[in-house]
């Protein structure tokens, strides 16, 4: 039986649940572990979906970069003031990954440095996560998308210095004024 760490399960988290061949989007609200798992029901234009007990389903999410598949089937539907569904847990599972590296969550000072127009520009940041290819660094100064730049990383073993990446994607961070970039960027 697969346990609610494999299943990548949290409160709150985003599901679709395909019932007689429809697609509905509905958040888990709780589970027992290899006992039942407890949804939303689905709803049409603010309509709860009426489905019989022991009517099958198939679950499906991303998480964590990773594309979670079970089947399951309807245990019980409860639809008055606080309305929930009751699926059985999974007994099996499918998980794809959807990237080539995995990623490790860090916490690393980095430095950057680019230069445009001849001059040199530098800012400081701290890297987040991290994979063979690349990192998300969150930093200061805004940098352009496809623009090339040099990365000085502290590991805790030591420096590694002058890594040639490229900018791949920028975002603002509103919610903070320390780092209000975030920016992936590919080695």
């Amino acid at each position: 039986m697969p346990t609610q760490q494999e299943l990548f399960l949290a409160l709150g988290l985003k599901v679709t649940i395909t019932i007689r061949g429809e697609p509905y989007a509905v958040l888990i609200r709780g589970w027992n572990e290899n006992q039942y798992l407890i949804t939303d029901i689905p709803k049409i234009q603010g309509e709860a979906v009426r489905v019989a007990p022991q009517t099958s389903c198939i679950v499906r999410y991303v998480r964590e970069g990773v594309v979670v598949t079970f089947n399951s089937f309807v245990e019980f539907m409860y639809s008055h003031a606080n309305s929930f569904m009751l699926l059985e847990f999974p007994k099996n599972f499918e998980k794809v990954k959807l990237r080539k590296n995995e990623r490790i969550k860090s916490n690393l000072p980095v430095t950057l440095s680019q230069t445009v127009s001849g001059k040199v520009f530098e800012d400081k940041g701290v890297v987040r996560d991290l994979t063979m290819e690349g990192g998300l660094i969150y930093h200061t100064k805004p940098v352009e998308v496809g623009s090339k730049m040099h990365i000085n990383l502290i590991l805790p073993g030591g420096a590694i210095d002058n890594i040639e990446s490229s900018v791949r994607n920028v975002r603002h961070n509103p919610k903070s004024l320390q780092e209000p970039y975030v920016t992936g960027v590919r080695f």
